[in-house]
């Protein structure tokens, strides 16, 4: 998505002139939408890009209530707006004016993109049937290609509103639930009968980060799942979600081999065809569905999200020396920044990780240097990482600031001339 624009003052006055109200100028003044694209047709100074979020005190500024009027006098605009950020919270709930300006947005079938913020703890049983049922109807645009939730949302959230999006294509999934009873008292995952070939589709990106990603990932790996992921182009995951994907791939084998017998013992008693089971992974030539890295053969960049520590370096290490990633492989990516908890390591606990060893190097920066040989992985172009650190007030940075730079921890890596990226401090 091209980047936003605040929209400038003059547009923003030209717009006013459809609003009568002094206060209402005043309230869209202030609330945070966007734009990326203008389109100036005869004085219509129209948005593709509308970010709806929190201002000062919704009570008096009710932005939403100005949008609306705004749309609902010039209903044209509404086809025009392409990519929706919200930024949620309480604010939502409001039936008189949020519900119905984001249903005629998602009625007229015309979004691209959707970015979902959650800032409060709000869980899909509190919000309206009103406002479920407009996010069920923006999954179903069958222009949307990109959908992003990130943060506080929800436990119980209905993960298979997913797989009704038509022409999804890119998934980010980042969720922190409030506790995890919530979590495991979720509602049961909804699947099709049955899935037929036409009904498929195939994730080109999936980011999928936090401690209980798991209940995606197993809905994504399930056999009558209708998105697959067998041809990813780009992954983003954490040790959370990577763990549950090496989970699910165990038991994507198993299922595929107990779904495989089952058939060949039907088809043998003659019965084949009271049997109802997903022919898109039985008896057909396809790529293996199963979700494991080694399985994923058009998979092009990979991103670890990680956090300074020996421990999830040497899981890092335990992956790549294994050889599990796949030979496409054009860019590893490893971002060592904040925790789970937001904090950021200092710069003693990165000395402290990337320690070298009696061997003379660190196990981590051997195992990267080794697979740079060209054959294992003869498409690897770049071997990129990010070291995130917060200054230590006991130690002034500046004093610290003695050969920032990766060589100092991965020599050998940086000999290959694949090693790119660099040490950042956060303040």
């Amino acid at each position: 998505m091209a980047s936003s624009l605040s929209i400038p003052l003059d547009i923003v006055e030209t717009i006013f002139d459809e609003l009568a109200d002094a206060k209402d100028r005043q309230s869209l003044l202030r609330c945070t939408m966007v734009s990326s694209a203008f389109l100036f047709l005869s004085r219509k100074h129209l948005f593709r890009y509308v970010k709806l979020g929190y201002v000062d005190n919704w009570r008096k500024h009710p932005h939403c209530a100005v949008i609306f009027r705004l749309i609902s006098d010039k209903p044209e605009t509404i086809a025009l707006i392409r990519n929706i950020r919200i930024e949620g919270g309480h604010w939502m709930m409001n039936e008189r004016t949020c519900v119905p300006l984001l249903y005629r947005i998602a009625k007229e079938n015309s979004l691209h993109s959707l970015s979902f913020h959650m800032e409060d703890v709000i869980t899909w049983p509190d919000l309206k049937f009103t406002l479920q049922e407009t996010f069920r109807c923006m999954f179903l645009s069958t222009n949307l290609h990109t959908i992003s939730f990130t943060g506080l949302i929800t436990s119980n959230f209905p993960i298979e509103l997913f797989a009704t999006s038509p022409a999804l294509k890119h998934l980010a999934y980042s969720q922190a639930y409030s506790n995890r009873g919530d979590f495991e008292n979720s509602t049961a995952m909804q699947f099709p009968p049955s899935l037929k070939l036409e009904n498929r589709r195939f994730l080109e990106s999936l980011e999928i980060c936090g401690r209980h990603s798991d209940r995606l990932i197993t809905y994504l790996t399930h056999p009558l799942c209708p998105i697959k992921v067998s041809y990813l182009t780009d992954l983003v995951v954490d040790k959370w979600s990577m763990e549950a994907l090496e989970v699910a791939g165990e038991v994507m084998k198993a299922s595929r081999n107990s779904l495989e017998s089952l058939v060949s013992q039907n088809r043998a008693s003659g019965h084949a065809k009271q049997l109802d089971l997903p022919e898109t992974i039985i008896g057909l030539n396809l790529p293996e569905t199963i979700i494991g890295l080694k399985a994923m053969e058009h998979l092009q960049s990979l991103k670890f999200h990680l956090y300074p520590s020996d421990a999830q370096c040497q899981w890092v290490a335990d992956i790549v020396s294994i050889r599990s990633l796949p030979r496409s492989i054009k860019k590893l990516l490893l971002v060592f920044d904040s925790d789970a908890s937001g904090g950021y390591a200092t710069l003693k606990d990165v000395e402290n990780t990337f320690r070298v060893e009696r061997s003379g190097r660190h196990r981590l920066d051997r195992v990267l240097s080794s697979i740079c040989d060209g054959e294992a992985f003869p498409c690897l172009k770049a071997v990129e990482i990010q070291v995130y650190f917060g200054s230590d007030e006991s130690e002034p940075l500046a004093s610290q600031q003695k050969e920032l730079h990766l060589r100092r921890y991965f020599p050998r890596l940086e000999k290959t001339g694949y090693l790119t990226g660099g040490l950042v401090s956060v303040t």
